[in-house]
């Protein structure tokens, strides 16, 4: 099947995309994506009551949030003496971070902060992503 194939995973709760990650090979996606899966499984029953209908997403929805918009800040760290990370602040409240080892990308992720204004959303999940 495909999905052995598969490096990344877009997520979306109550029709908002949440974030997309993408790693360097299937066999580290397929370790990490379970996790993933459940921690925003759990989110989306918190928030169940507190949305109306979800409205559904199609791959081009995916595909415009992964088009970056204009950056308002960066942020390099380094972790240790191979890894650093890069975090970009981008317009819409969205986020790009990129997690570097020996200097290769070994995960890219896009998030997007979607609390942001939402009372109910932030109380609910105790901040405003």
């Amino acid at each position: 099947p495909a999905g052995r194939h598969a490096v990344g995973l877009a997520i979306a709760v109550n029709g908002q995309i949440e974030e997309v990650n993408i790693y360097p090979n299937s066999a580290l996606f397929h370790k990490l994506a379970p996790r993933l899966i459940q921690s925003y499984a759990l989110q989306a029953t918190l928030l169940a009551e507190k949305t109306g209908a979800a409205q559904s997403l199609s791959t081009d929805d995916i595909g415009r949030f992964l088009k970056p918009g204009a950056e308002k800040s960066k942020r390099e760290k380094s972790l240790d003496n191979g890894n650093t990370v890069v975090v970009k602040e981008l317009e819409g409240n969205t986020f790009q971070c990129e997690t570097h080892y020996d200097g290769q990308v070994i995960h890219w992720q896009a998030m997007k902060k979607n609390g942001t204004g939402d009372a109910a959303r932030c109380a609910t999940l105790g901040s405003d992503w």
